[in-house]
């Protein structure tokens, strides 16, 4: 039996400055799908897939550092990075389903 004894932690990064103007056009200009109860990218590797969110993604990548470092604190090296990345689009009276991230160990939301 498994008792869910242990709290889940939860990092906190503030990145210091507000999107640019092109990483809002790539983000708002993306091809969009229906997913349950609002809408998602087709794409779902965008940090991967172009360079104008490349100062978005090293920050990510940075936050995600941190958080593995000093949360899960691994004896050696770790090779954690982001896998996929998409952007979701919730309009006013739609809603985020509940869902999991299956073979993630650490998953993240940048809003």
């Amino acid at each position: 039996m498994i008792y869910n004894l242990f709290p889940t932690p939860v990092g906190h990064y503030k990145i210091e400055r507000d999107l640019t103007i092109s990483e809002l056009k790539f983000i708002n200009r993306q091809e969009k799908k229906q997913n349950e109860g609002n809408k998602t990218s087709a794409d779902h590797y965008v940090l991967k897939n172009t360079k104008k969110l490349l100062k978005l993604s090293t920050f990510l990548e940075k936050s995600l550092k941190d958080y593995v470092d000093h949360t899960l604190n691994p004896v050696e090296g770790n090779d954690i990075h982001i896998t996929q990345s998409w952007i979701n689009y919730t309009e006013e009276g739609e809603y985020h389903h509940k869902h999991a991230h299956p073979n993630s160990i650490v998953s993240g939301v940048f809003i």
